[in-house]
């Protein structure tokens, strides 16, 4: 078993090298140095603190090319947080120990602690990066990222980019807010209001353009809480992609992204001689996305700006924000057309809830689990054979390249963007769009009407809407060994519960990630998380036959309590990293012969593909009557026997205005509170 393991780490060191070979050859190093600081900004006009690079806010944009290995060296000097980077959209294949979310896949930055992300793009398109620590990026510690595409099928269609961003702010910091709203005195679990929105981190932006030219404009929603609704007065907008997937072009007037969205559109600017003035452009919330129908008539934007034609002309008043409706991201068509996956071999049911714990604060949840961080990273406890705690972390192991559909019903009236990290997922189903917005009545559920029809070839993306009241269902192929987080976009909502991960594939992510790896890549960062004593542990039981380090409840570990693995020694595992290296000439020669003439002779190492039927579901919703009672809005069953009706959760409408709650249940909360 042992030589047997050790020739298995031979050959796939011998392929990693391969494949970083082919890299290089075909990319670059792309380097970044951030150093986090304080940094005094007045985005709006109001002085505040925020998280700036280098001294610098608003924060740089992350520029690279397809192919290219991106590092960025991380040096935390805030002082009183911790803090950790997450490259939203990026798939990280075979670097999960690179996604960035705290206690998911790495331990924060502590003060004073560096950490160096490395990994390859393999993605063209609109993305971002931002804080994956507690509720920090709200604070500004999120920026751009762009990846070029050289064959990218746009690049005759345009003659200059440009990056638009998107953002609500607050004038409180993200620590005031969050203990404001984790309070058993937020009874109504009402959701911070922002101070202000903000384009490009800025009010009253002016974008100088060139009459006669075509931009491809990249759009991102860095916010914290709503969807925004954006438009340009007199230009018409074709979109081209969405998180990073190029799309059928698709021309509309309106364009609606919910936070951690991003897309990029086309907009033809106006001939000089037609063009005579400058105009206004605006972003307000999109209400239907939200939770509400929409607008029926014109409203005042959040936030407005001009593309400026004439810099010496005068800068108009903005009009009203049209009462049109949003590009439906449903309607849109990958361009690659890829086939709808069919036959999914694990099925996830999911249903958003929100219910007043122990602790006497409202928490969100999926199922009747509330995600709280655990006291070791998710993807250590993976690596070391255990697969996490599902009273606090709600994991779900999924088989390499089982084809994994996820349905979530909604209860609420608020709609939730979920993200999934690690993959894009098809946008199978969605519940309709009633009255024109995304919110779903219960009617139109009970009868089936207002469903929007499974396409041959579905929109892919990494972040989508839930509507209120309403239900979706996505699809991806499990094909990226890793950890992935899969929660609210709503910063609020996921720091207070709506959240799970998803353990993929861990028989080979222990082959292509061991724990000796993360030790030789950031030994002191983890050293800051890892409980004293647990560190050689760690090491040791990377190839234990025993269940490796348990995680319970209460955050003790067998460690802890004086018990050890049955795995081989750390100093045998670092011999074997000598032994490793020491043949690094031959690997040289034989990565070149592999190289050269292709992989397609090379053994396909670990276990087999797994196509089992899997179907998860802590709440039933499987049988038929069950799932007519919820549409009905009636009681129904839940995992562990209590009863919760479809009324029995708090309403609130945009203003707070009305709000109530009816439920006087309590449950116990699973496991503590991490303050990191």
């Amino acid at each position: 078993m042992a030589a047997t393991t050790f020739l298995s780490r031979c050959f796939v060191s011998l392929l990693l090298w391969q494949t970083l070979w082919a890299g290089v050859a075909h990319g670059s190093t792309v380097t970044y140095d951030f150093n986090l600081t304080w940094v005094q900004a007045a985005p709006d006009g109001f002085a505040r603190p925020v998280i700036g690079i280098n001294n610098q806010w608003p924060l740089p944009q992350i520029t690279a090319s397809l192919g290219d290995v991106v590092v960025v060296n991380v040096v935390n000097q805030l002082g009183n947080q911790s803090s950790s980077l997450h490259f939203h959209g990026l798939f990280m294949n075979g670097t999960s120990r690179m996604d960035g979310p705290s206690m998911v896949n790495q331990c924060a930055i502590p003060p004073g602690g560096s950490f160096t992300y490395n990994f390859t793009v393999a993605q063209p398109g609109t993305y971002w990066y931002h804080s994956h620590t507690s509720s920090q990026y709200p604070d500004g510690l999120r920026g751009v990222l762009v990846v070029h595409d050289p064959k990218s099928p746009l690049r005759a269609s345009y003659d200059a980019e440009l990056v638009i961003t998107l953002s609500d702010w607050y004038h409180r910091q993200m620590p005031d807010i969050m203990t404001t709203y984790l309070s058993a005195d937020n009874r109504m679990a009402s959701d911070p209001r922002p101070d202000s929105y903000l384009l490009n981190d800025t009010q009253d932006l002016r974008v100088a353009i060139q009459p006669g030219k075509t931009y491809l404009v990249r759009m991102v929603n860095m916010g914290a809480l709503k969807a925004q609704k954006f438009w340009i007065e007199g230009h018409n907008l074709t979109v081209v992609e969405v998180d990073g997937v190029y799309v059928q072009p698709l021309e509309t007037s309106v364009v609606s992204l919910a936070t951690g969205q991003r897309l990029a559109f086309l907009v033809k600017t106006k001939e000089k001689s037609e063009a005579g003035r400058n105009f206004g452009m605006a972003a307000t919330l999109d209400d239907a996305a939200n939770s509400h129908t929409p607008s029926t008539s014109p409203e005042p934007p959040k936030v407005s700006g001009w593309l400026v034609y004439d810099s010496t002309a005068d800068l108009p008043a903005v009009p009203l924000f049209p009462a049109t409706l949003p590009l439906d991201d449903m309607s849109l068509i990958p361009l690659d057309e890829e086939p709808l996956l069919e036959n999914p071999d694990v099925q996830i049911s999911l249903v958003v809830n929100m219910k007043r714990l122990s602790d006497g604060v409202m928490h969100w949840l999926f199922n009747q689990t509330s995600y709280t961080s655990p006291n070791l990273p998710t993807l250590f406890s993976a690596l070391s054979g255990e697969n996490s705690n599902p009273n606090i972390t709600l994991p779900f192991v999924l088989p390499h390249n089982a084809i994994v559909e996820i349905s979530i019903a909604n209860k609420h009236m608020s709609g939730h963007p979920v993200h999934l990290h690690g993959h894009t997922f098809q946008a199978v189903h969605r519940s309709g769009i009633s009255g024109g917005g995304m919110m779903m009545s219960h009617e139109a559920y009970a009868t089936g009407a207002d469903v929007v029809a499974t396409p041959r070839s579905p929109m892919r993306r990494d972040t989508f809407t839930v509507p209120g009241h309403g239900d979706a269902t996505l699809r991806f192929r499990a094909d990226n060994p890793g950890v992935w987080f899969f929660h609210c976009h709503m910063e609020w909502h996921a720091h207070s519960g709506l959240a799970m991960t998803f353990l993929e594939a861990p028989e080979v992510l222990r082959v292509e990630e061991p724990l000796t790896l993360l030790a030789k890549e950031g030994e002191s960062n983890l050293r800051e998380c890892v409980p004293t004593g647990l560190w050689e542990g760690l090491l040791a039981t990377n190839e234990s036959e025993s269940s490796g380090i348990s995680q319970e409840v209460n955050g003790e570990s067998q460690a802890e309590k004086g018990e050890t693995g049955r795995g081989r020694s750390s100093s045998l595992t670092v011999l074997e990293s000598l032994i490793i290296g020491s043949i690094g000439v031959a690997i040289g020669i034989l990565g070149f012969w592999f190289f050269k003439y292709g992989r397609k002779n090379i053994p396909r190492l670990g276990l087999p593909s797994q196509r089992h039927k899997r179907t998860y579901s802590l709440v039933s919703l499987t049988d038929k009557d069950e799932v007519a009672a919820f549409q009905r809005n009636e009681q129904f069953v839940i995992g562990d026997g209590d009863e919760v009706d479809n009324d029995d959760v708090y309403d609130r409408d945009e203003d707070d205005e009305q709000e109530s709650w009816s439920s006087s249940k309590r449950e116990a909360r699973s496991g503590p509170y991490v303050k990191l």
